[in-house]
């Protein structure tokens, strides 16, 4: 975003992201204030700091699954494309409300 507003030839931006862009438009305020002095995120109401930390939140809730602790978990010897493929299906899914529990996804 800050690469963005300095192509354009601005020194100064208002910054929106809606859903999942809600997150980069509030860090880019967060780290970057005097470039981006105001932030609309629009579907995503912000959430607070939880009592455990994000990762341990998704793991009590059931969600080991998740695709970000995968990813963390171990590097997964497929190729990018395969990685690239099962990332967006699991996004997808959890995106739509409905994280898959019985059948497995696997790359």
């Amino acid at each position: 975003m800050v690469g963005l507003v300095a192509a354009l030839g601005e020194t100064r931006a208002l910054i929106v992201g809606h859903d999942w862009g809600a997150p980069v438009a509030w860090y880019a305020a967060l780290m970057r204030p005097d470039l981006f002095p105001a932030v609309v995120a629009m579907s995503v109401p912000h959430r607070r700091r939880g009592a455990l930390p994000p990762l341990d939140t998704l793991r009590r809730a059931g969600k080991g699954d998740y695709y970000y602790l995968y990813f963390r978990r171990r590097r997964p010897r497929t190729s990018s494309a395969a990685i690239r493929a099962f990332t967006l299906r699991r996004i997808l899914y959890i995106g739509f409300g409905d994280t898959p529990r019985e059948q497995k996804m696997s790359l």
